[in-house]
């Protein structure tokens, strides 16, 4: 994995995104994963630099070829034709958090103001 920061954004690129399917037959899970996905991150702050948020925004890459057979109930192609909008990414693994984490410290560091007023903006929204 590598984290590219420039300004107020940053990249986690070579990120593991799982996917799961669930086979008509058995409606048993089966997994996929696939590692060129992304995460970007950042500081958004307005125009008039009066209000700033953070951002975390996903981009799983194209979802893998999935298994020929349902390795439950093995189960020939079971997933053809298989919506991809029904299969969900979900990043796999703590390594890409740790570099956001890092991430955002450098944010803190190089742009503390927009930083707090972010912290500020989160902390309202939770209150509600």
């Amino acid at each position: 994995m590598e984290l590219v920061i420039s300004g107020r954004d940053a990249t986690v690129s070579g990120v593991t995104f799982d996917w799961s399917l669930r086979c008509p037959w058995c409606r048993e899970l089966a997994y996929v994963s696939r590692d060129d996905g992304k995460v970007r991150a950042g500081l958004d702050a307005s125009g008039s630099g009066r209000t700033c948020r953070c951002y975390q925004r996903d981009v799983p890459g194209r979802m893998p070829v999935p298994p020929a057979q349902c390795p439950h109930c093995g189960q020939a192609d079971p997933y053809r034709g298989y919506p991809s909008r029904e299969a969900t990414a979900v990043m796999h693994g703590c390594e890409a958090l740790h570099l956001l984490d890092q991430a955002y410290r450098e944010f803190r560091a190089g742009f503390a103001a927009e930083a707090a007023r972010a912290d500020e903006a989160m902390l309202r929204a939770l209150r509600r």
